[in-house]
């Protein structure tokens, strides 16, 4: 779709978050950029490795498109680098608009012995830590530094269980 926009509209310029086009025959107006979310899905997931005392941690993950799951590797590439006998659970959730869905599926990871959970899906991931949170289990999010948008600086319930935020720096990216 961006492409075909870019295509059209040559004297608009476009950025395309997350998106790869190739070498050839893309338009000078048009540029994809991506990120290393394996990295900072590393860091979240030594840092549950070293904050779980039951030896089991989760990540609530949204669609599984490349970005989502260098999250989930890094997450739990990190969790075995710093502990090999911390179980890493996970699930993708083919939305990143249900909320609902990600509480649900952090239930089910509380359930199994789970008390740190990372949430890598947009609203969907949101929703599994601050459920989470609210139920005393600490959380790690995503994307965006969490304690000022879904944790209401402080205010919403549970805000004291949100260890940190993986964040890829979007923001920085198209600025840049």
């Amino acid at each position: 779709v961006t492409f075909a926009a870019a295509e059209a509209n040559p004297d608009i310029y476009f950025i395309g978050v997350d998106q790869w086009y190739g070498i050839e025959g893309v338009p000078e107006n048009l540029v994809g950029i991506q990120f290393r979310e394996d990295h900072s899905g590393f860091m979240a997931g030594a840092m549950a490795a070293l904050m779980t005392e039951t030896d089991i941690v989760a990540g609530v993950y949204g669609i599984d498109i490349p970005p989502v799951v260098k999250f989930r590797n890094g997450f739990e590439q990190g969790v075995m680098y710093v502990n090999p006998d911390v179980t890493a659970l996970g699930t993708y959730i083919d939305d990143f608009l249900a909320p609902d869905r990600g509480a649900s599926a952090a239930e089910q990871f509380m359930g199994e012995g789970a008390d740190v959970i990372f949430g890598a899906g947009g609203p969907t991931g949101t929703g599994g830590i601050k459920r989470a949170a609210e139920e005393g289990v600490y959380v790690i999010g995503v994307d965006q530094d969490e304690y000022f948008t879904s944790f209401g600086s402080g205010e919403t319930p549970g805000a004291e269980f949100l260890i940190s935020s993986a964040m890829k720096r979007v923001d920085l990216g198209v600025y840049d």
